[in-house]
């Protein structure tokens, strides 16, 4: 067994490399990815490349895990791709994982999940399916929503006051659960599209 810390966003290719190389060296029989969208991403190319299921463990909103997509940056150019191989075999949903993260990273996780969801009304070979969930991720009521409502019995908070989160909402006894992604309901992976995107393999710049 090995363990990899060296997660970073877009997924570099001189970390996939390493990633890859180190899972055939040790002749790993799965890949167990605990984290976000970088590190189920970074899992997702060692599944492409070595040929090994994934078992994901999400501790945010990204959705990545309930996906056919990959991707992979080099030289400043992110590629992305479709492969039925980094669709995780095993989706392991926890929301007290969910629960530590910080309140930023919380509230930008959180708005993520809603764009996946704004993106499900278009996404190419959407179905009447897709844009329920969508719909549904989108409703005041979605758990993703929810913070963005304050009960009566939270207490006043002035503008300077950071707001309640999804994070502060689970210590609260509240669920961090995120609202489905456009390619699926939530703990149902699918090959169902993920947002805008072709069938083929694209590349696009980014900056940091």
């Amino acid at each position: 067994m090995a363990r990899v810390h060296e997660i970073v966003q877009h997924v570099p290719i001189e970390n996939a490399a390493r990633t890859v190389a180190l899972a055939r060296a040790q002749e790993a029989d799965a890949v167990i990815t605990i984290g976000g969208g970088s590190s189920i991403g970074l899992a997702k190319i060692v599944a492409r490349d070595a040929g090994l299921p994934i078992d994901a463990v999400p501790t945010t909103f990204a959705g990545s895990e309930a996906t056919s997509v990959w991707g992979i940056t080099e030289a400043g150019r992110k590629t992305t791709g479709v492969d039925d191989k980094v669709l995780p075999k095993v989706v392991v949903y926890d929301a007290s994982l969910m629960a530590s993260l910080p309140g930023q990273l919380a509230v930008s996780s959180g708005l993520n999940a809603v764009a996946h969801a704004v993106d499900g009304f278009w996404a190419p070979g959407g179905t009447r399916s897709t844009r329920r969930w969508a719909r549904r991720g989108c409703e005041p009521s979605s758990p993703v929503c929810v913070p963005c409502t304050r009960p009566s019995s939270w207490p006043e908070r002035s503008l300077s006051s950071p707001a309640p989160t999804p994070a502060r909402s689970a210590r609260q006894g509240r669920t961090t659960r995120p609202s489905c992604p456009p390619s699926s309901p939530r703990g149902r992976p699918t090959k169902s599209p993920h947002g805008p995107r072709t069938p083929l393999t694209r590349t696009s710049p980014w900056s940091t």
